[in-house]
């Protein structure tokens, strides 16, 4: 099992099903989905999608 760090950008667009910048990025997104790798989400990142959606 494998750590990533994801941004803003990244979060967004997968948890929205488009597909994010790469296959390679999208395939560790999904394999993370099914319980494979994690995922690290900046406390950043969480202030970012609060702001985006206010």
């Amino acid at each position: 099992m494998q750590k990533f760090v994801i941004d803003t950008q990244a979060l967004l667009k997968f948890l929205n099903g488009i597909k994010v910048i790469n296959d390679h990025i999208d395939q560790i997104l999904k394999r993370a989905d099914a319980g494979g790798n994690i995922i690290v989400i900046p406390s950043v990142v969480l202030f970012e999608v609060a702001y985006l959606h206010l």
